[in-house]
């Protein structure tokens, strides 16, 4: 933590400079607007309805984390490690989530308009009825995330991985899709029919592939003798 001015529940600032482990520390309902947090150590920290907004927390340890109702607006993320983190109807209004990993984490609620989730591992992530409107999911992981009643709408999927994600109910108009992945156990809402669909690509079940290369390798066994 640089020399950031933190306020208390009692509304008390104080200072701290240099750089601290803050593992597992209790700062809800702290101010750290603007913070310089970049690779601070806050694996299973309390920041619920911290104010966040305008932080730097790049590369920072987050693992398990209590975010949620947190501001988090325009907060610089990109590197970070989210996992399992819980940012329940959080703030995340036009943050930059490039490269965090969020694998397993809670986002049930959280608005998300206008983030940037580039490259990110939100495998596992519960998004349940998040707010993505026109959010960036560019080449982001979403094997097997919850997005039932997601708002996705002008959302940009393109490159982003849906193997077996869970989009009944999901809000798609609009949504950008380009070569963006899905398989047979990706769930769309009743009606939407991904073939249909111009930039969704389906990933060959696993046994076809395996036929495929094996009829691939008979081929070429044939052909040298």
């Amino acid at each position: 933590l640089h020399a950031a001015t933190l306020t208390d529940n009692n509304n008390t600032n104080f200072t701290i400079t240099g750089d601290i482990n803050l593992a597992a520390p209790h700062l809800n309902n702290t101010n750290l607007s603007g913070a310089d947090l970049s690779g601070a150590e806050l694996d299973g920290a309390n920041l619920f309805m911290a104010d966040l907004s305008y932080a730097d927390l790049s590369n920072a340890n987050l693992d398990g984390a209590n975010l949620g109702n947190t501001n988090l607006s325009y907060a610089y993320l990109s590197d970070a490690d989210l996992s399992r983190a819980d940012l329940k109807d959080a703030n995340l209004f036009g943050a930059d989530l490039s490269y965090v990993d969020l694998s397993n984490a809670y986002l049930s609620r959280a608005y998300l308009e206008g983030a940037n989730f580039g490259l990110a591992n939100l495998s596992g992530a519960d998004l349940n009825f998040a707010d993505l409107n026109f959010a960036s999911l560019r080449d982001a992981n979403l094997n097997f995330a919850n997005l039932s009643g997601a708002n996705l709408f002008n959302a940009h999927l393109g490159y982003a991985d849906l193997s077996g994600a869970d989009l009944s109910g999901a809000e798609l108009d609009g949504a950008i899709f380009q070569n963006t992945l899905y398989d047979s156990s990706t769930t769309f809402d009743n009606g939407f029919n991904p073939t249909t669909v111009t930039g969704l690509v389906l990933v060959p079940e696993p046994s076809s592939t395996a036929l495929l290369g094996l009829g691939g390798l008979a081929l070429m066994l044939r052909r040298r003798r």
